[in-house]
């Protein structure tokens, strides 16, 4: 993977913004300006950088969701706005999975055979299922009532978003499909963060720790 000299600028200024954000985030504080501006940013890279021409439309929209999603927590003492957001990003995960799918290889043996590679996704369904078992009979029943089917069917999104990653990896098996799984665990990682904030009520670290690497990686899977 190479970056020609606007495609760097942009992911030097992302991983500076990045940390910036991090960093207002431990001291309780929230930017206004610089968070609206890191998912565009990343578009940016993806565009300046892609191979294909034009760049997938797919992994641009779910960045412009990632924005938008970005910018509605910025509110995050309003539940009707905090919801629209959520709305947001689970738009984005299910615009990449679409890419991942679109972006994996369904005939011949490819990197990995089809049984191998079934029992696998399998294998990983049933523990995110469990997981997901675990982490809900300890939050939801401290969610708002209205907000727990939501819980499910985001959770649901995002763990297929995670198997079509794999799914992905399995049937390519190059670096940049292990990169973008690796970013769509992170991200599962800091959804479950920011559902323990709404449960718990209560500041949780490493939300942005994970979201802005979970995002860089799995567009940068896409430019390898």
């Amino acid at each position: 993977m190479t970056f020609n000299l606007p495609g760097g600028l942009c992911l030097a200024l992302y991983l500076a913004l990045s940390v910036w954000d991090c960093v207002l985030q431990e001291t309780n504080r929230r930017d206004f300006f610089v968070k609206p501006l890191l998912m565009p940013l990343l578009m940016l890279v993806y565009v300046f950088s892609s191979k294909n021409a034009p760049p997938d439309g797919r992994i641009l929209l779910a960045l412009a969701f990632g924005c938008l999603g970005d910018t509605l927590l910025l509110w995050e003492h309003s539940l009707k706005v905090c919801t629209v957001g959520a709305a947001a990003f689970w738009l984005g995960h299910i615009c990449y999975i679409v890419a991942f799918i679109y972006n994996a290889r369904f005939t011949g043996n490819g990197f990995m055979t089809e049984a191998p590679r079934t029992l696998i996704l399998l294998a990983a369904a049933l523990c995110f299922a469990l997981a997901l078992a675990a982490t809900a009979r300890r939050l939801v029943p401290h969610f708002p009532e209205k907000l727990r089917a939501g819980f499910f069917v985001y959770s649901g999104t995002i763990i297929a978003m995670s198997l079509s990653a794999l799914f992905r990896f399995l049937s390519i098996g190059n670096a940049g499909a292990g990169i973008s799984f690796a970013g769509s665990l992170l991200f599962i990682l800091s959804d479950t963060l920011i559902a323990c904030r709404v449960a718990f009520h209560r500041k949780m670290k490493g939300v942005m720790e994970t979201y802005l690497p979970a995002q860089l990686l799995i567009v940068l899977g896409f430019l390898i």
